[in-house]
């Protein structure tokens, strides 16, 4: 009987891949990252003064994407769509 070989193939690269950091303004209190810094402090790290709490987007674009385009993308999702511009600012890292 004959055994089947199962052969992947390797994908590309991606040609854009987005890593987009969103945090709270400086003057906005933070309450989830004071109870993480209690946590921390708790658990014997008294040195940590302060935590701030944000979030990470790791975003990856079509291959055949535009360097113009993506560069829309990644100014458009930070801007408009993974952010409060109210209480949030973002980086894209």
């Amino acid at each position: 009987m004959a055994t089947k070989v199962n052969r992947k193939r390797k994908s590309k690269p991606p040609l854009h891949r987005i890593n987009i950091v969103v945090r709270l303004n400086p003057t906005v209190l933070d309450p989830q990252g004071g109870t993480i810094q209690r946590l921390v402090s708790d658990n014997g790290f008294p040195e940590v003064s302060e935590v701030r709490q944000g979030k990470y987007f790791e975003v990856t674009l079509k291959e055949g994407t535009s360097q113009e385009r993506a560069d829309e993308v990644m100014r458009r999702l930070g801007k408009d769509v993974l952010t409060n511009p109210v209480t949030e600012r973002y980086e894209i890292v």
